[in-house]
């Protein structure tokens, strides 16, 4: 198995739970070779019934060989990729999917890194976290869900920045009386700071504002997101929800 390869095959190893309406997916090759390399921020295409393809960001560590890692939120409106993905593909289930491509690099080498999610979209940024972790670069997040229950990788990620002495806020609740805008986070990063942005529409649409007078170079916008969470979650149609939780 190449990187070169238009499709492979792999096999579910196993599901677990990360948050209300989220299931990640263990994906192991079903010829027991190693799977094409990866870096943090990539996704790969997963072929469904019915002519479905679905791009899924990968969060396992970019050093693993044999496993890929993707998280799905369910999402009842949407065209049934994912309503598919958790209630049809149980362990021992055989996909195809594509090899992974990285629209969405992390730049391994900046400053320090300031990155913005909202709901799923914080799956391309834990991979980026956890590689930063391994590099010792720095780094804080500011990750927005409907709920405590909807933030996947919660308990990881206020652990991780603990180990990292990083700054995470997380930001709940579904109330859009009071705004905690995106343009107050990038105003107070760094000139030098390198920024990211993975989420809904309006998120993705309040990022670009507050960015346009950045250099280029340090702006990166997950832009194929927009395309795959196009319902905002009730807490993210403000630029971000009232409650603030600090870790």
């Amino acid at each position: 198995m190449t990187a070169a390869s238009a499709h492979l095959k792999v096999r579910v190893s196993n599901i677990w739970i990360e948050a209300l309406d989220v299931a990640s997916f263990e994906l192991r090759p079903a010829s027991g070779d190693e799977l094409p390399s990866f870096t943090a921020g990539a996704h790969i295409n997963v072929h469904l019934p019915g002519s479905m393809t679905r791009s899924y960001s990968l969060l396992n560590d970019q050093c693993d060989k044999h496993r890929y890692v993707v998280a799905v939120r369910r999402d009842e409106q949407s065209r049934g990729g994912s309503v598919y993905m958790h209630d049809c593909i149980a362990p021992g289930s055989e996909l195809i999917i594509s090899s992974p491509r990285n629209s969405f690099p992390l730049v391994e080498d900046a400053k320090h890194v300031v990155f913005i999610a909202g709901g799923i979209g914080i799956t391309p940024i834990w991979a980026m976290v956890q590689r930063l972790k391994c590099l010792a670069r720095s780094w804080e997040l500011h990750y927005c869900a409907k709920t405590h229950g909807h933030a996947a990788f919660y308990e990881d990620i206020k652990r991780l920045s603990r180990v990292d002495n990083a700054t995470v806020n997380f930001y709940f609740g579904e109330s859009n009386s009071r705004k905690i805008g995106i343009s107050s986070i990038v105003e107070r990063a760094d000139s030098g700071a390198h920024l990211y942005c993975c989420g809904p529409i309006k998120m993705m649409r309040d990022f670009r504002e507050a960015t346009s007078k950045w250099p280029a170079q340090q702006i990166t916008r997950n832009t194929s997101v927009r395309s795959r969470e196009k319902k905002l979650h009730t807490g993210l149609r403000s630029n971000l929800p009232d409650r603030v939780e600090r870790s």
